[in-house]
């Protein structure tokens, strides 16, 4: 019974490497602050068993430096994820049964 309540040997290691901090601790709590970086969000309809394409176009000025997407279900996919030009996100969403709100986002920053 007294081995039953010891602790197991890879608790000690575990817990002496665990290292905790507070969200706000001497951080910065997100980009800086820069009047030139937005994101933009555009959202599609996806048909069950059906596609659609979503694009999400930088405002006038600005360039697309990345994006990215959201699925409306798990057993959805998208088959492309790439810039569209310059200044644009482009995702093609394939449904694999499921529908709903296909959602695409560009990082936009001020052209030079």
């Amino acid at each position: 019974m007294i081995g039953f309540l010891r602790k197991p040997w890879w608790v000690g290691p575990l817990v002496a490497g665990l290292s905790v901090t507070h969200p706000s601790a001497d951080r910065p709590s997100g980009p800086a602050a820069d009047s030139s970086y937005e994101i933009v969000n555009n959202r599609g309809i996806l048909p069950r068993n059906g596609r659609v394409v979503v694009v999400a176009t930088c405002p006038a000025g600005k360039r697309a430096t990345g994006g990215g997407y959201v699925v409306p279900s798990a057993v959805d996919t998208a088959d492309i994820s790439r810039p569209e030009g310059n200044n644009a996100w482009r995702v093609s969403f394939k449904s694999n049964g499921g529908s709903g709100n296909a959602s695409v986002y560009a990082i936009c920053v001020t052209a030079n």
